[in-house]
C-alpha cells in the first residue's frame, strides 16, 4: 500500500506514515504557510463548564494568537504567571488547548489524542530544556541517538555525530555526561533535539542553569542553527536572553501584549511614555529598579 499523503484536519487521528513524510518532506517544510499558526488559544484550570462565567476558574492563556514561519528565532518572553510555560507546552505538543485552533507544520494538532500528539512531538518537535537530561551512563553519541531509536532509524549513529557536528562537539562524541561541561552537556542536548530534523526547535529556559558566559555561547549557537534555516523558539523570562532573537513575543496575564522585532523594542524603549515602558515595568524587580520605588 502506498503511504498516505499528509492528512488535513477532517482527516485525524493521523496515521504514523503520514508524520514520517512531512517530516521528511522539505518541500512541505519550505512551502509559504507559516510553522505555527494559533488562532484564538485558551487554557484554564479548575472551574466547571467553559462557559467564560466560571470566576473560579484560572486562565491561563486568554485568546492568543501567534504565526511563526520556517526560518524565524523568536523568543517567548514573559515573567512567573504570564503563561508563557503553558504556551510553550501547547507549542510543543505536551498539552491542547481548551479553546482555539492550533496548525503545526500544516497539521492540525488542536484536538489530537495522546498516541497522536506523542508521533507529532517525535516528528515535528525538538526540545530543550533547562537540564539538558542526559542519560548519564550513556555517550554523547548515544544520547543523540536516543530520539531515532524510538523510530528504529538503522542510520541512527551516523545521524548523531552529524548533529554532534552542527553543535562543535563531534570530537567528544564517546564522551559521557559527567565527562562534558555544562555548557558541553547543553549542546549535546540541542544535538538531540536536532537530531529528528524538527519542524521547530523549542528551548525552555535554555541558560538558567548555565552561567552567562556559557549561556551567550549557547545562545549563539541557536543564532548559527537559526542561521542555517532552522526555526528557533526560546522560551525565557529573561530580557537579555530574549534581546539576543530577532523576534521576542511578550506575554502577561496570559495574553501577548507585545508581538515586534527586537530592533523596534530597542528603538521604542527610549520613549518612556510608550507602551513598552508598562510592559518592562510589569516585570519583577522593575518597581524596586525605578525611581519613584524610592
Amino acid at each position: 500500500m502506498a503511504e498516505q499523503t499528509l492528512p488535513n484536519a477532517t482527516q485525524l487521528p493521523i496515521p504514523m506514515t503520514s508524520l514520517a513524510s512531512a517530516a521528511a518532506d522539505p518541500a512541505r517544510l519550505a512551502a509559504p504557510q507559516p510553522i505555527v499558526a494559533m488562532h484564538g488559544i485558551v487554557k484554564r484550570y479548575g472551574g466547571g463548564a467553559d462557559d467564560g462565567g466560571d470566576t473560579t476558574a484560572v486562565y491561563a492563556l486568554r485568546g492568543v494568537d501567534l504565526t511563526i514561519r520556517r526560518g524565524e528565532f523568536v523568543a517567548i518572553v514573559g515573567p512567573s504567571g504570564s503563561g508563557k510555560t503553558t504556551l510553550m507546552n501547547i507549542l510543543g505538543c505536551l498539552d491542547v488547548a481548551d479553546r482555539g485552533r492550533y496548525v503545526l507544520a500544516g497539521v492540525d494538532v488542536s484536538r489530537l489524542e495522546d498516541d497522536a500528539l506523542a508521533k507529532v512531538r517525535n516528528h515535528f518537535v525538538g526540545f530543550v530544556f533547562q537540564q539538558s537530561n542526559l542519560l548519564a551512563r550513556t555517550s554523547a553519541v548515544d544520547n543523540v541517538a536516543l530520539p531515532l531509536a524510538y523510530r528504529g532509524d538503522s542510520q541512527r549513529h551516523a545521524k548523531a555525530l552529524a548533529a554532534l557536528k552542527a553543535v562543535g562537539l563531534e570530537r567528544r562524541a564517546g564522551h559521557r555526561p559527567n565527562q562534558l561541561s555544562g555548557g558541553e552537556q547543553q549542546r549535546v542536548a540541542i544535538a538531540r533535539a536536532l537530531v529528528t530534523s524538527p519542524a521547530i526547535l523549542l528551548a525552555d529556559e535554555p541558560t538558567g542553569a548555565l552561567d552567562s558566559k556559557t549561556g551567550a555561547g549557547i545562545m549563539a549557537l541557536f543564532a548559527q542553527l537559526h542561521a542555517s534555516g532552522r526555526t528557533v523558539i526560546v522560551v525565557t523570562h529573561d530580557p537579555r536572553i530574549a534581546d539576543l532573537a530577532p523576534r521576542q513575543v511578550h506575554l502577561l496575564d496570559g495574553r501577548i501584549v507585545l508581538d515586534a522585532s527586537t530592533a523596534e523594542i530597542h528603538a521604542r524603549r527610549l520613549d518612556d511614555a510608550s507602551p513598552f515602558q508598562a510592559i518592562a515595568m510589569a516585570a519583577p524587580g522593575a518597581a524596586a529598579a525605578s525611581p519613584e520605588a524610592h
